[in-house]
This record gives C-alpha cells, sequence and structure tokens, in this order.
C-alpha cells in the first residue's frame, strides 16, 4: 500500500494527524525534499515519528518510482 502524505509549508508540524498516523504506522516512510523543502531540524522530527525504516528520497527516485512501487507492493509505504 502506498501513501502520499503532505509535508505542507512548515515540515512537521503542518502534517495532518492522519498523515501522522500514516507515517507512524508505515513500514517504510520516504521524504522527498525537492517539492517542498525540508530543514534537518524538521527531518529529525519526521524520522523520530517514523514507524519502520526512513529514508531521504531523491528527486529521480520519486519521478522514477520504481524502487518505492516495488517495496509498496508487500509493505506500508509512505511518501
Amino acid at each position: 500500500m502506498l501513501y502520499f502524505v503532505g509535508t505542507g509549508v512548515s515540515g512537521h508540524r503542518s502534517i495532518p494527524a492522519e498523515g501522522m498516523e500514516v507515517i507512524r504506522g508505515a513500514d517504510v516512510v520516504y521524504l522527498e525534499r525537492f517539492t517542498s523543502p525540508v530543514d534537518d531540524g524538521e527531518i529529525a522530527r519526521i524520522r523520530e515519528q517514523a514507524g519502520g525504516e526512513f529514508r531521504i528520497a531523491k528527486r529521480w527516485m520519486v519521478e522514477d518510482g520504481g524502487e518505492i512501487l516495488r517495496e509498496a507492493r508487500g509493505r506500508t509505504v509512505a511518501l
């Protein structure tokens, strides 16, 4: 299962409650910083909330989608 969770304009503080539930329950959380820049402090806060693995996703990884979609076939993934 693949979920898309927006970080909004303020990073961690802008993630809605339901989005945080998804992040906490995900097996893998990918954070893409290109479309919505997130500073290192916010990344640390999101990483602390992640229930599983946490990976920084490069722009090409999101555009290609292969790795993320393969992960989502058998696991819960949040992007």
